[in-house]
């Protein structure tokens, strides 16, 4: 059966499959556009979502959920003051060899590509380093507890993903996820 989950504008649906890796169920997860929209949101952020994928990706449908969550949440936080438009699109990319050294962690082949982009207060430089370690914050004690960026970090790496950051202070910031696709399908 289908398990749809719903984000911001996008539907995950999961597959069942037999594939198993590191703690917990892996299923086949394929993304589609959807007319749901990201209700816990301010008024003040408006969202707009460009859907073309085709391809799947193996991982827990929770998983890939917490990572839409908590970067949605983090640029909603950013937008909190002056508010501004959150914009995710998710597409299909091959990566090429070349192209491959570019990157941490990244084999060439063919991703599904998340990004999140947001209009608000932006990174600066001296923390891009340290974001995705646990504990990190820039909020006042009782803000937040540093650990959503170091969740989605470890869920990108543990799908054999890529994450990467591009950050503007008072330009907004953009958070790119690629994950690998699988050739299985849903079942019959």
């Amino acid at each position: 059966g289908i398990d749809p989950t719903v984000i911001n504008g996008g539907i995950i649906h999961a597959y069942g499959s037999n594939a198993r890796m590191g703690q917990g169920e892996w299923m086949v997860v394929e993304a589609d556009e959807s007319d749901g929209t990201f209700n816990r949101l301010p008024a003040t952020i408006a969202i707009t979502h460009r859907i073309e994928s085709d391809y799947l990706c193996m991982g827990e449908p929770t998983q890939i959920h917490q990572v839409m969550m908590n970067l949605c949440t983090n640029a909603a936080q950013a937008m909190e003051s002056d508010g501004g438009v959150l914009k995710l699109t998710l597409d299909d990319v091959t990566i090429s060899a070349q192209q491959a050294r570019e990157y941490v962690d990244l084999s060439p082949g063919d991703y599904i590509r998340i990004a999140l982009s947001d209009m608000g207060i932006g990174i600066p430089e001296a923390h891009m380093d340290t974001i995705f370690e646990p504990y990190f914050t820039t909020k006042p004690v009782g803000g937040g507890t540093g650990l959503g960026l170091s969740v989605v970090h470890g869920i990108v790496k543990g799908l054999q993903g890529e994450i990467m950051v591009a950050s503007q202070p008072g330009q907004g910031t953009c958070f790119t996820v690629y994950l690998p696709v699988t050739s299985e399908s849903e079942p019959v």
